[in-house]
């Protein structure tokens, strides 16, 4: 699970929509905003990759009507906007990316990426290897 950090603005469904494209999904990713979840499959092997926008939930409660333990107990990839609105349902292992617009110039984005767990632990460190080489 990918938990998605930042203000309004800050880049969540355009960070969303390029992994979505990396991964290989053949459908744009776009806000799901008022849909709250979008669920798109990878044609090769049928995964799926949920995107999750808990922006419009007006309390942690109404997460439960969702279907996300479900979701979140299966192997598919979830993408998350806004999940600190929905954190008590979350699980205690992901990956954080938080987001903030960089203050000399908005084109650009600072990312802080947090890992909780061994597995995303693991990922962090080979997503730091691939883009630093190190």
């Amino acid at each position: 699970m990918v938990w998605l950090a930042g203000d309004l603005g800050a880049g969540k469904t355009t960070l969303s929509a390029g992994i979505g494209q990396g991964w290989g999904t053949p459908d744009p990713l776009t806000s799901p905003s008022f849909v709250i979840i979008h669920q798109h499959e990878r044609p090769r092997d049928k995964t799926r990759l949920y995107h999750i926008d808990a922006y419009r939930l007006p309390h942690p409660e109404a997460a439960d009507s969702l279907g996300l333990d479900d979701i979140l107990e299966a192997e598919h990839v979830v993408l998350i906007e806004w999940a600190e609105r929905i954190s008590t349902w979350l699980p205690p292992h992901y990956l954080k990316v938080s987001m903030t617009m960089h203050p000399d110039d908005e084109r650009y984005r600072q990312l802080i990426f947090e890992a909780t767990g061994q597995r995303y632990q693991e990922l962090l460190e080979a997503l730091r290897k691939a883009i630093f080489g190190v």
